[in-house]
């Protein structure tokens, strides 16, 4: 089950302990336009899923999409 996150900023899930677990692209279907889009996701071990437009070069800023994904 994945849950948005709006409460945490992409620094803030990247605070230690946070580690990248996986990261790559992958393809998200638009919510109000249904074409599928290109985005870079980063799956951390605290479970936070984090999406960008292009592979982010320096820090996480501006994150496209943030995500939960986790056991509850």
């Amino acid at each position: 089950m994945s849950t948005p996150v709006n409460s945490l900023s992409a620094t803030e899930m990247m605070t230690p302990p946070a580690t990248i677990v996986k990261e790559g692209w992958l393809l998200k279907r638009g919510e109000h336009i249904k074409n599928w889009r290109p985005r870079y996701f980063l799956l951390l071990d605290n479970g936070a899923l984090i999406g960008f437009k292009s592979k982010p070069e320096h820090g996480f800023d501006d994150p496209l999409n943030n995500f939960t994904v986790k056991d509850e």
